[in-house]
């Protein structure tokens, strides 16, 4: 046999196992003398095989772990002078494979919104800076996935500072909503747009934006909350500016929400997630608008009745919908009593099942996406969460959510990063494979970090 030829030799012989997904080189020595005695021969070829079986039974088992690897971080920060990185989000265009990363930079007490792209064979361009002037905070980006366009919006103070005054005649301290867009890619940006005030100098504070793009028919919805309640604008094909602001008739909100849409017979249907409260009870509550976001449907109560105490900050709705992946699917995950728990409509939100628990545990403010079918596999819903653990520090888990009992499995700890409080999951295809990103922002002593890794060996693995 080969084996036996190659290794049979008169003086030591030395074999080299190539690094294989991780694999470290691995070397055999075997030392034999100059003789011809048969029976050396004979050991020397049941040690060979012994330890060639060795080898590869060892291969078959720590495979399918290297698999699972993820690749080596990347760190986003704007320059060398920057002090804290934060609040990362991410949107990677399914056309060109590009990672479009955001994330707030603060070099001395300025918090400014940075950028940088990503291409598919992980180089990074040199961050830019998009906001200066403003302070900036929550950032929400999207795209149509063609390769060029990309919609952001982002919460910013009117000016940069400390200052938290906002009403009885102050302004300064205010959030604004503002919204930019790129037609090449992210090469080139419009120029800042307050989209949301009803004056200048208004005392209302608006946070938290999500915002959808209807490619179907080019229109642009926003949605935030401004002064305890929930307001959305518009953008129309056609039309250069977006619509004068406008509040959700819901009564007192929380600042968590979320907007999905789907398409239901050949219109978009919006699914609208927030918070309502009513001291001392929070409410997860549902609307739809068949209309644009014209009017929208009787609110109803998919979580009711839950103490703020109990809610804590963490009781914030996070969905995902997409009809050419998951048919006219929408899943929601969010945290309760401590629990990562997940709902999901197959009927464009006619009916909602339970909340059913996907991970138990000491968690906070799940991320879940949709990730898209390779070639012969299935689509899937990836979720990537925190779990507090005062003992030894905070820590991420991400997992694949089976997709008959919705729990959590193949958890994967990310060991030696510690949450704190912003993380994003993502995905897309390359070929045959599956690609996963995650974004994470990390303790790192007295400040924060982000990272940014890929997975391309979990639909391999799994399937």
């Amino acid at each position: 046999m080969l084996v036996y030829n190659v290794l049979a030799l008169w003086r030591s012989s030395k074999i080299s196992v190539p690094r294989e997904r991780g694999l470290s080189y691995v070397n055999y020595v075997i030392t034999s003398r100059n003789t011809n005695n048969n029976n050396n021969r004979k050991d020397l070829n049941k040690m060979t095989n012994l330890l060639f079986s060795a080898w590869f039974l060892a291969l078959l088992l720590v495979a399918p772990a290297c698999q699972a690897a993820w690749s080596s971080p990347i760190k986003l920060k704007y320059g060398p002078k920057t002090s804290e990185v934060t609040f990362p989000e991410m949107y990677i265009d399914p056309s060109s494979k590009v990672t479009h990363a955001f994330w707030i930079d603060n070099q001395d007490n300025n918090y400014r919104l940075a950028y940088a792209r990503i291409s598919s064979d992980r180089k990074v361009s040199t961050p830019v800076l998009l906001e200066t002037a403003h302070r900036a905070r929550l950032s929400h980006i999207i795209g149509p996935g063609d390769g060029k366009h990309i919609l952001l919006a982002y919460d910013g103070k009117r000016e940069q500072g400390d200052r938290d005054d906002c009403g009885n005649g102050q302004t300064k301290g205010c959030y604004e909503i503002f919204f930019r867009e790129s037609k090449d890619g992210g090469e080139t940006w419009s120029a800042p747009e307050m989209v949301a005030h009803d004056s200048p100098n208004d005392e209302k504070d608006r946070k938290g934006p999500r915002i959808i793009y209807v490619k179907e028919t080019g229109q642009v919805f926003l949605t935030y909350w401004c002064s305890g309640s929930m307001a959305h604008v518009t953008r129309r094909s056609g039309e250069s500016k977006f619509s004068r602001e406008t509040l959700f008739p819901f009564g007192a909100t929380t600042a968590y929400q979320s907007i999905v849409y789907t398409i239901s017979s050949q219109k978009p249907l919006f699914h609208f997630i927030y918070v309502n409260w009513s001291y001392p009870y929070e409410y997860m509550m549902y609307s739809a608008s068949a209309d644009e976001g014209r009017t929208w449907s009787t609110p109803k109560q998919l979580i009711t009745n839950v103490h703020h105490s109990t809610a804590d900050s963490y009781f914030r709705p996070y969905a995902v919908a997409n009809q050419d992946r998951l048919a006219n699917s929408i899943y929601v995950t969010f945290i309760l009593n401590n629990e990562v728990k997940i709902m999901w409509s197959k009927n464009d939100g006619a009916t909602w099942s339970p909340a059913l628990p996907t991970h138990k545990g000491n968690a906070v403010a799940p991320r879940i996406q949709v990730c898209p079918a390779a070639a012969g596999n299935t689509a899937r819903l990836r979720s990537l969460f925190a779990l507090r653990k005062p003992e030894n520090g905070n820590s991420f888990i991400f997992g694949t959510l089976d997709s008959h009992s919705y729990k959590m499995e193949k958890e994967q700890p990310f060991a030696g990063y510690t949450f704190n409080w912003a993380y994003l999951v993502d995905c897309y295809v390359e070929g045959e494979k599956e690609v996963v990103a995650a974004i994470v922002e990390s303790y790192a002593g007295d400040t924060n970090e982000i990272f940014l890794r890929y997975n391309d060996a979990l639909g391999a693995e799994e399937d």
